[in-house]
């Protein structure tokens, strides 16, 4: 009996050892969906911040219109209308989103009113971008308000992080 009682003992042990040695399969997971707004929904919000907040004035500059648009996978076009002293001027500044570090996106006071810049090489003031080019103050809108730049900063930042694909844009 004393054999037989060794005998179960090694066989369960040796069973678990087995189950324990067995591959079990790793249950497949799809990809993460990417959190928060699409680039077109992204390009919606920016937008209808523009366009609800009417004509910005300050000093003598009147900005009576601004918009963005995509033109090319994770490039934007900033496009503003504005006045000085009568006369009238138009704006357009490219933003390549995948080369653009969110660090580089500024909010500043200037004329009255709050302008959003970001700096990056080859684009800015010059259409079709120069990549030995970095323009001082490429200019991404200009609102009325500290509060709503900041809106529309982090409604940038998200764009870039998702022209960013399978890397992060550094944060620090």
């Amino acid at each position: 009996m004393n054999n037989l009682r060794w005998a179960a003992i090694v066989a369960i042990t040796a069973a678990l050892h087995l189950h324990a040695q067995t591959r079990t399969p790793i249950p497949t997971q799809s990809p993460a969906p990417a959190a928060g707004p699409t680039m077109e929904q992204t390009i919606a919000f920016i937008n209808d911040i523009f366009g609800g907040q009417g004509m910005v004035s300050g000093d003598d500059v009147d900005i009576s219109n601004q918009s963005i648009k995509l033109i090319r996978p994770c490039v934007l076009t900033y496009e503003e209308k504005y006045r000085v002293g009568g006369d009238p001027f138009k704006y357009e500044s490219p933003i390549d989103l995948e080369k653009a570090d969110p660090l580089s996106l500024k909010v500043t006071s200037e004329h009255g009113f709050w302008r959003l810049t970001v700096e990056q090489p080859g684009f800015g003031h010059q259409f079709p971008p120069d990549p030995n080019y970095i323009s001082a103050k490429p200019e991404v809108g200009t609102v009325a308000s500290r509060e709503v730049a900041q809106k529309i900063a982090k409604a940038y930042i998200h764009a870039m992080v998702l022209c960013h694909k399978s890397e992060t844009p550094s944060l620090f």
